[in-house]
């Protein structure tokens, strides 16, 4: 554990990586910038499609997923990701603006944030998702 946080400060060990899937250019780099201050790398897929190709060949720590995204939904996106076994360490914030379809999904994400999201209370709940953190704290998952 300590040679895994040294080696990070000294850069060797790679960032936590993360997946925001979000529709709005300016959302999606609002997010992103709120992530990498939390300690995370970033990728941004535009739509839901996008981010199923992506999770193809890809298993990040921390998915921000709109719930509202075009050509695949979130809640789709959301199944794929639940029903894969290599995503099952993957913790999954879903943000929406409509608190009925919030309410469909709770139980299977790690948290449900309501738009607008507020910078400062995001970026301190991405850093108790960061991996980093979560070795060091106990930590209460999602419900099973």
């Amino acid at each position: 554990m300590l040679i895994e946080q040294l080696l990070k400060v000294m850069g060797l060990m790679e960032k936590a990586l993360a997946l925001v899937v979000e529709d709005s250019a300016v959302l999606a780099a609002c997010f992103a910038e709120v992530l990498y201050d939390a300690g995370y790398k970033v990728e941004i897929a535009e739509d839901g499609q996008a981010a199923m190709n992506w999770l193809q060949t890809t298993v990040p720590d921390l998915i921000l997923l709109d719930l509202n995204i075009p050509n695949v939904s979130g809640e789709k996106v959301l199944a794929h990701i639940r029903t894969e076994e290599q995503f099952g360490a993957t913790r999954i914030l879903a943000i929406s603006g409509s608190a009925t379809r919030a309410s469909q999904i709770r139980g299977k994400v790690d948290l449900i944030m309501h738009k607008p999201v507020e910078y400062e209370t995001l970026r301190r709940l991405l850093r108790v998702f960061h991996p980093d953190y979560q070795s060091t704290h106990i930590f209460s998952h999602r419900e099973t």
